[in-house]
């Protein structure tokens, strides 16, 4: 615990240090300093007289023992001004302080009684102020004394103590001064049978007395027993020194005890219900327990196990007074479902649902999908994968539940390539995409019909062929796509048509190189009459549109040049001119 240093008195260039201060509940001491900075002041220098030293404006030191030590502080040490100053400190721990309080009426004697205790020394002083504002004859010196309030509130009592080592405190606490005394009892009313007893409770400080006298045992205590033969009020008095306080207990008393179970009821086999009685008893017990969450509720939670249940509560009031009554609960099964097993279907087809039961359908959820969402038998057309429940009930109204997940294989999306064109004698390497299992046809010329990527080498025979592939996912979902394939009978070459006509009509708005037997295409550039290079590219069937930055451009002549290589690896150079035409 850090103790901290009351405002200080020696006073040298604005720090103050508490003369002759005491530690009492620590052997930790912290030098406080409430003074704001001083620019004249460039350091601080503390001496203990146990051998500690500190470099700081605030410290905080431990001491190893009780006793009196002599603290020095110096100010700008080794300057030119410098000043110091010498205190002691006193270091007796384990001095604790603090009162009790006794009778709490207005015009009536209140006991303090102070409760300090110290390690060192012994206590030997006490400054009582009882916070009275309306007298200043509040106050005394004694240890344990007495004062009489003349006015209800609370008042503010302040405690001061000291010890013979020189320690002193102060205790502040609030106490309330009340017109009556504080009295409660723990119930207000309560029922007994005819011959049982009951022991009634009040609590406060005093002296206690019940009414009326007749059957009742201990009637000056506060927790008396009665045993009357019709219902009474007991009256309790409480008087703390003459303040006086009242209460009343009703004890009501019957000859008899009344239960009403709840009617015999059914219900679903595994469900739970609530039983409830109506009873003027003040204890339950249901047998059964195992059954119930709570036996000795009035309205416990049953979930029955056996066909039929019997529950028998017992309400009682003391041992001479109980009654009992049963309730039946009959158990029901849920109606039969079966469901047809989970299936997979291909994207935005139809999977058959079927549900067979004993029971009454009532729905099938979610109906996305469903076209009939209140038969056994619905037909789903989905796309994507979706859980149904489906739910029968019976004539009691129990609920079967099952359900049924349809996955929805993902849509099959088949891509055979780009149309191309070749050279007799070229190979053409397909690279299909999209499944799991391809199809082509026909096979002329493939050298496989299964694979994702056969080849083809073309003879001239014909000068175009169009194949057809058939991809197909894990369970047959499948897509087709085409690609036309033409051949010509040429030796590699680019072929670049000698006019097109951008005039927005949709018919040859590009002039564009279509390249045949070149696996790469280095550049074809188209440059204006000026030399001035006006489109480039390097993609096959790739064209320009006539503009230069956007501005479409007159009736004029191009020049154009290509540069590539063919399948065999040879370089393949050609140029000509086309026509703008407007």
């Amino acid at each position: 615990m850090v103790v901290k240093a009351a405002p200080a008195v020696f006073d040298i260039n604005g720090i103050k240090v508490e003369p002759n201060g005491a530690s009492c509940r620590s052997f930790t001491y912290t030098f406080a300093n409430d003074i704001p900075p001083n620019p004249l002041i460039n350091s601080y220098y503390w001496e203990f007289s146990d051998g500690a030293t500190y470099n700081t404006a605030n410290p905080s030191h431990t001491f190893a023992d009780t006793g009196r030590y002599t603290i020095k502080l110096v100010v700008n040490r080794g300057e030119e001004c410098s000043d110091s100053l010498t205190t002691t400190i006193r270091i007796y721990p384990g001095f604790f302080t603090g009162f009790t309080h006794a009778g709490v009426c207005v015009n009536r004697t209140t006991q303090f009684s102070d409760t300090s205790t110290t390690r060192y020394g012994i206590v030997n002083s006490w400054r009582w102020d009882f916070g009275e504002t309306s007298t200043s004859n509040d106050t005394s010196r004694l240890r344990n004394p007495t004062h009489t309030y003349p006015s209800a509130g609370t008042k503010n009592v302040t405690f001061i103590v000291t010890n013979s080592v020189g320690c002193v405190d102060t205790v502040r606490k609030p106490i309330d001064i009340l017109t009556k005394p504080p009295l409660s009892v723990s119930f207000k009313d309560t029922l007994i049978c005819n011959g049982d007893s009951v022991q009634l409770h009040a609590i406060g400080n005093g002296n206690f007395t019940w009414t009326p006298a007749t059957n009742i045992l201990n009637q000056n205590t506060a927790d008396p027993t009665v045993h009357p033969t019709t219902t009474t009020n007991y009256f309790v008095r409480l008087d703390d020194q003459g303040c006086i306080a009242n209460d009343t207990v009703r004890v009501k008393v019957v000859n008899f005890v009344s239960v009403t179970a709840m009617a015999d009821t059914t219900i679903c086999i595994g469900d739970s219900m609530r039983l409830t009685a109506v009873t003027d008893g003040l204890r339950f017990s249901w047998d059964n327990a195992s059954t119930l969450n709570n036996p000795a509720l009035l309205s416990p939670t049953a979930r029955p196990v056996n066909n039929p249940t019997i529950y028998t509560i017992t309400s009682s009031i003391g041992p001479r007074c109980f009654a009992t009554d049963d309730v039946v609960v009959s158990l029901t099964p849920y109606s039969a479902l079966r469901v047809n097993r989970d299936t997979t279907i291909c994207f935005n087809t139809t999977a058959q649902l079927n549900a067979t039961t004993d029971g009454t359908l009532l729905s099938w959820t979610p109906s996305t999908g469903l076209d009939n969402p209140g038969s056994l038998t619905p037909t789903a057309t989905l796309r994507t994968t979706t859980t149904y429940v489906v739910a029968t009930s019976n004539a009691l109204g129990c609920i079967s539940r099952d359900t049924v997940t349809v996955k929805v294989n993902p849509e099959v999306f088949a891509f055979a390539g780009r149309d191309t064109a070749v050279v007799v004698g070229q190979p053409l390497q397909f690279n299909a995409t999209g499944g799991e299992g391809y199809i082509w046809s026909p096979p002329t010329a493939l050298s496989s019909t299964t694979i994702p990527n056969p080849k083809a080498i073309y003879d001239g025979s014909f000068d175009s062929i169009r194949y057809n592939l058939v991809a197909s996912d894990s369970i047959g979902c499948n897509d087709n796509a085409t690609v036309l394939v033409k051949i010509f009978k040429t030796n590699p070459r680019v072929f670049v048509p000698t006019a097109f006509t951008p005039n927005g009509d949709g018919k040859n708005e590009f002039v564009a190189p279509i390249a045949v037997g070149l696996t790469r295409m280095d550049y074809f550039r188209v440059y204006n009459r000026w030399g001035q290079l006006v489109f480039e590219t390097t993609i096959n069937g790739k064209g320009w549109d006539g503009r230069i930055a956007g501005k479409e451009q007159a009736t004029s002549t191009y020049v154009w040049i290509v540069r590539g290589t063919d399948y065999t690896g040879k370089v393949v150079f050609e140029k000509g001119t086309v026509t703008l035409i407007k």
